[in-house]
């Protein structure tokens, strides 16, 4: 059976509304191995661990994720898939790919200065190289509300990150 410690995100698997352990376990005459969980409505219920699994962030392909326990980051390849032990994703770090479940993972804080094409995040403090190889840099300039780029400097290559990742993506970070 599964133990919770007190800050535990958890879902109620009954309701599937989520929560955090408050405290527990303990016996009462709701029965044996039984929590305290506040809701996210801010109300408290007392909870059997049977009914209890721990809280799981969704992730989509592309995310960047880091291990809860290891401390590694990770980038989402595949899933939500379900096995015996509930859902897992398959991830990569260092070029390799492995199944982590998800109680496992937290995303990523997201910096402030991101932007989102299509479902992929780009961070503008980054660089980015095409398929072609060139490399583009975001200027720090904006049009119609959306960022630009130039490869290699040139001023003249100067276009919106909707257009490169259009015309030239996928694009992928080039690592410092």
């Amino acid at each position: 059976m599964t133990q919770f410690n007190v800050d535990d995100k958890v879902t109620h698997t009954t309701c599937d509304e989520t929560g955090h352990v408050r405290f527990g376990p303990f016996d009462s005459n709701a029965g044996r191995n039984v929590y305290l969980v506040e809701l996210e409505d801010g109300k408290h219920r007392m909870v059997r661990a049977q009914f209890l699994a721990p809280f799981a962030e969704v992730f989509k392909a592309g995310d960047r994720v880091t291990g809860t326990h290891s401390g590694h980051k990770y980038v989402v390849q595949a899933g939500p898939f379900t096995d015996d032990r509930g859902a897992f994703y398959v991830v990569r770090s260092d070029g390799r790919d492995g199944p982590i479940h998800a109680e496992n993972l937290r995303a990523e804080a997201t910096p402030a200065n991101t932007y989102t094409v299509n479902g992929v995040t780009y961070d503008a403090s980054e660089t980015y190289r095409d398929h072609d190889g060139d490399v583009w840099s975001f200027t720090g300039k904006m049009i119609v509300g959306e960022p630009t780029l130039t490869y290699g400097g040139n001023p003249h290559s100067e276009t919106t990150l909707g257009n490169v990742v259009a015309w030239n993506g996928p694009l992928v970070r080039v690592r410092r």
